[in-house]
């Protein structure tokens, strides 16, 4: 065998192979979503969410029970830290997480959506597009997830004021349908979410910390000041959401 053939396969080999694993992915991707696209409403009531309501947090007693949660092949573990209810408005929605079995974390495997909820005078369309001239989402090369904003000169808005009145969820689906309703929200919807506040564990070890506070930032967050990776995002087992007036379970 020549230098130049046995380039061209071993070229072809590596892409031979790097294709199969991106269709691989792609195909789990599907696959997941076909699973989880039927959604069934589970109770309708006649008032609808009001995002000019703060957040509701009832912070738990140290050291509560886990739960286990098996999802993807993997097992965790889940620690309820406080109750929480949040209703806001959407402001960007992330599930560009990576390709499965790849560059995905075990986190990114069990909190499977990203959320930023906005809510007061953030939640107002108008005023939210005046004073914020865009908010984005990203991963970051090594598994870290985050929102960023950029606030013109003009705006009336403050940096404290922005970072106060919204908020990053990592969202932990409770049931199939909600993971449905999850895939179909769109952005400036309008949501009510309610469930626990969680540290995830696996295999002993620390996944994930949530933040117990709307107004940390990630210097500050519970997870820095217990040397673990994270920031000040809430990491939100999510039991049941309420869009305009139906809510699902």
């Amino acid at each position: 065998m020549d230098k130049d053939t046995f380039i061209y396969i071993g070229t072809f080999s590596v892409l031979l192979f790097f294709i199969l694993v991106f269709l691989n992915s792609w195909s789990e991707d599907i696959i997941f979503y076909l699973m989880n696209r039927k959604q069934k409403v589970s109770q309708t009531v006649k008032v609808v969410p009001n995002p000019y309501i703060n957040p509701i947090q009832k912070d738990l007693p140290e050291f509560q029970k886990m739960f286990k949660l098996y999802t993807h092949g993997k097992t965790y573990f889940i620690e309820p830290k406080a109750e929480y209810s949040i209703t806001g408005r959407i402001l960007s929605k992330n599930m560009k997480l990576g390709m499965w079995g790849i560059s995905r974390t075990d986190f990114d495997y069990i909190a499977l959506i990203d959320v930023v909820l906005g809510w007061n005078d953030i939640s107002d369309i108008k005023l939210f597009e005046k004073n914020i001239s865009y908010l984005k989402q990203r991963k970051s090369p090594n598994g870290g997830r985050y929102y960023y904003y950029f606030i013109p000169q003009d705006s009336i808005w403050s940096v404290d004021f922005v970072r106060n009145n919204t908020s990053h969820n990592h969202i932990i689906p409770a049931t199939n349908n909600i993971m449905s309703v999850l895939y179909s929200i769109k952005k400036y919807d309008v949501v009510k979410m309610e469930g626990y506040l969680v540290d995830v564990y696996k295999d002993g070890n620390i996944v994930a910390m949530t933040s117990l506070s709307r107004s940390d930032t990630d210097g500050s967050s519970r997870a820095r000041q217990n040397n673990q990776w994270g920031g000040s995002c809430e990491v939100f087992y999510v039991k049941s959401i309420q869009i305009g007036k139906n809510i699902y379970k």
